[in-house]
Order: structure tokens, then sequence, then C-alpha cells
């Protein structure tokens, strides 16, 4: 009897022992698996948030590898939310992403888990520069620059996001030539700064910063864009059109790819196809200023008078301080012998074209003198009066962050928001630009 329950003992013990080891082999499974998961995702995120691919710019769409790579750490913290390191990483990504609410969240865990401070600081002001608060931080950040910052690369290009979007592009072109001199074949750069020598007028430099980027990447979309609308733009639509197709058979429903096909076509002289792809964008997106006016020019030249003066007056009505349109209508009514109302957008074009010249003039002297406030107010002044509201606006808010008192900016913000119908904006306004005046003239030197 007592060797029977001797051996049943010694049975339950064997097999609470088995069991125990069944489960410790099983945590241990699990464990070394939740590792090669963290692993697995970690390895993704770093390698998406590379600085050698392209990231976003002001007008661009968020890339797609960012949004991976935050994916991919947000897979990592549910392993590790204590991790600090995992906090600020996560972070990073999200500031480059303009997900600032986010990136400061990440921050402040990283904080809180003590997180490395001087990293952590230097992301609050890469943030700053990013939402392009360039007065407060540039100097620092060009402190770091010049010590050889191992976050050279990434300063760099917080910097040049904040002086593009605050219109400061001779200090985003020296940022971007230092940022290609430490790597030559960054993507990302080398689109960035064909876009800002774009913009400064410079479009043999920028067409080669795209082309430099498209043999290095030659799947790049963004890059292809550019290069192509400046082939355009420069009348090459032999070159621009193999650009333009490519693009057009992986996004036939993007509006501004199909208007750049169909003005190839029709600079190579293939009118009905040109006529063909502006009808078609037309019929999915009839308030298309751009389709409008293109088709209104194609019809005149056609001679279809009143299919092209219908187009024309209706691109106007969207947005009536368009150049070339109002160019375009003019032709038009003058061609059926309205000459009377002719004369009328005549008048007009020549205000537009005035204004053209005074915006010119005034983004060149801001190249000059990028803190001036009163001269991003007078930009923002003239863009809204020629129709550009949401372009003036952000030019006012650039005026208001070099200088937050500036009076005549306030005075111009609250003038438009009275117009929009806005007007609890129009009196905060209104009452900013008061206060700015009389602490103004509180600092004001006594008359002798």
């Amino acid at each position: 009897m007592r060797q029977w329950i001797r051996a049943l003992w010694k049975h339950r013990i064997l097999t609470i022992l088995g069991i125990l080891l069944i489960a410790l082999v099983g945590l241990v499974v699990y464990l070394a698996g939740w590792q090669i998961w963290f692993e697995y995702h970690y390895r993704i995120a770093l390698a998406e948030s590379e600085l050698s691919q392209p990231t976003r710019t002001p007008t661009y769409e968020v890339p797609s590898h960012l949004t991976a790579a935050a994916a991919h750490f947000a897979k990592c913290l549910e392993v590790r939310p204590t991790s600090a390191e995992l906090h600020l990483l996560a972070a990073r990504v999200a500031r480059r992403l303009g997900a600032y609410d986010d990136a400061e969240r990440h921050l402040s865990q990283s904080q809180k888990l003590g997180g490395v401070a001087e990293a952590i600081s230097l992301e609050r002001l890469l943030i700053e520069a990013q939402r392009g608060e360039m007065t407060k931080v540039e100097g620092f950040l060009t402190a770091c620059i010049n010590k050889e910052h191992p976050d050279t690369v990434l300063i760099l290009e917080a910097m040049t996001y904040g002086y593009m979007k605050t219109y400061q592009m001779a200090s985003a072109l020296e940022c971007l030539n230092a940022w290609l001199k430490l790597q030559p074949d960054a993507v990302q750069a080398l689109i960035w700064r064909g876009s800002v020598q774009r913009l400064v007028s410079r479009y043999l430099e920028a067409a080669d910063d795209y082309r430099r980027a498209l043999e290095l990447e030659p799947e790049n979309q963004e890059a292809r864009q550019g290069l192509a609308e400046l082939l355009i733009y420069s009348h090459r639509p032999e070159e621009a059109l193999q650009h333009f197709d490519y693009l057009h058979e992986r996004r036939p429903d993007n509006a501004a790819i199909t208007l750049g096909l169909a003005r190839c076509q029709i600079e190579l002289g293939k009118l009905q196809e040109g006529k063909q792809l502006l009808d078609q964008l037309l019929e999915s997106q009839p308030e298309n200023v751009q389709a409008l006016a293109e088709s209104g020019k194609l019809a005149l030249d056609m001679q279809q008078f009143e299919e092209a003066e219908g187009r024309l007056r209706k691109a106007l009505r969207l947005s009536p301080n368009e150049r070339e349109t109002l160019y375009s209508l003019y032709r038009c009514l003058i061609q059926q012998k309205k000459v009377a109302e002719a004369q009328q957008f005549n008048q007009e074009l020549d205000r537009v074209e005035k204004d053209i010249g005074h915006l010119k003039e005034v983004a060149r002297q801001i190249m000059v003198d990028p803190h001036n406030a009163g001269l991003r107010c007078e930009a923002g002044n003239i863009m809204i009066a020629n129709g550009q509201d949401r372009e003036g606006l952000r030019w006012l808010a650039s005026a208001l962050q070099e200088d937050p008192n500036h009076v005549a900016t306030h005075q111009s913000l609250a003038k438009y928001y009275q117009q929009v119908g806005n007007p609890e904006l129009a009196a905060r306004h209104r009452q900013l630009a008061l206060q700015s005046e009389v602490s103004g003239l509180k600092v004001l030197p006594a008359k002798p």
C-alpha cells in the first residue's frame, strides 16, 4: 500500500515537473518570439526613417516610408512602453511627418522615463524650426551645425523646412547645399533644392537636381513630376511627355498630371488629344480653374469663340486675377468684336501685371532682408488683393512670426477676416493692432 502511495506521489511530482518544464519552455519561446517580433519592427522602423529617403515638403504628400516608420515604432512601444529611447525615436518620426502634438507627447514620455535631456531638448527646438519659428532657434541650431553635431543632417532638414515655410529661400539653399555636401546622394535634399531653385527662377539648376534625384531613384514620382513641369514650362514638350506619360499611367486620377499631359499634347500640335484629356478632367472636376483656363485657351486657338468665352469667364469667376486667363478672355472678346468689354479686361490685366511686378520686387527685397515684417505684410496684402488668399495669409502669418506686434499685419488680418465674414477674428486682430500701437507709442523717446 505504502509503495503504491509513494509511486503515486512520484508520478504526480514528475507530472507537475513536466508541466512546469513545458510552461517554462513555452515562456522562453513566447519571450523569444516577442523579442524577434520587436527586433523585426525595430529594424524596419529605423530603415524607413533613414534620411536618405525623400520626406515631406510644404506642398507635397506625406511620404509612405515615414508613415510606415511611425507604425513600426508604435508596435515596438507595445513591447517596450517604458523605453525612453523608443519614445525619442517615435517623436523624431512624428516631427518629420508634421505631427507635432504626437511628437510632443512622445518627448514628454521620454523625459519622464529618464531620456537623454540634450536629445529631447534638441527635438523640441527642431519642432519650433519646422513650425517656422526660425528667429527663436536658428542661432542655436547654426552653432550646433558649426560644431559638427552628430545630428547635423537632421538639423539641416528641419531648418530647411522652416526656411521654406517662411519664404527664406536663400537660407534654405544654404542649408540644402550644406546637407548635400555631407550626403551628395540624398534624394530628399535634391528634390527640395530643385523646388527651391524653381521658386527663385533658377530653372536649369532645378532641372539638374530633379534629374540627379531620378538617377538615384527612378521610381520617385515627386522628382519626375517636378522635372516634367519644368520641361513643359520651358516649352520642351517632347521630353516632358515621356515623364507625364509615365506618371499618368500610375496616377490617372491626379489632376496636375492630367493637365500637364494635356499641355504636352497641345504644344505638340495634337489638339484633339489635349482637348479629350481636358474634357475628361473637367467632367470629374468641373471647377478646376487651371483646366478651365487651359480648355478656354485651346477653344480660342481652335476659333470656338463661344465655348472659349464661357470657360474663360467661369475660370475668372473662380479665380479673378489670373494674368493669362485675363489675356485670353481679352483676345476672345476682341475676336468677337466686343471691344468695349475687352478693354475693361485689358485694364484689369494691366493692374494684375503691375501687382505681379510689385510682388517680385518685394520678394527680391525679402531675399535680402528676410526678417523684415513690413515686407512680408506687403507681400501678403498683394497676394490677397489678387485672390490668392491662402498664400497671402501665409505671408501675413510669417510677418507675425518675425514681429508678433506688427501693427500693419494685424490691421490687414482684421480687414481680411471682416471681409470673409469672421467678425470674431477680425475684432481680435483689431484689438491686437491697437495694443501694439499703444505699446509702441510708450517706448517712443520724448520730444525735446
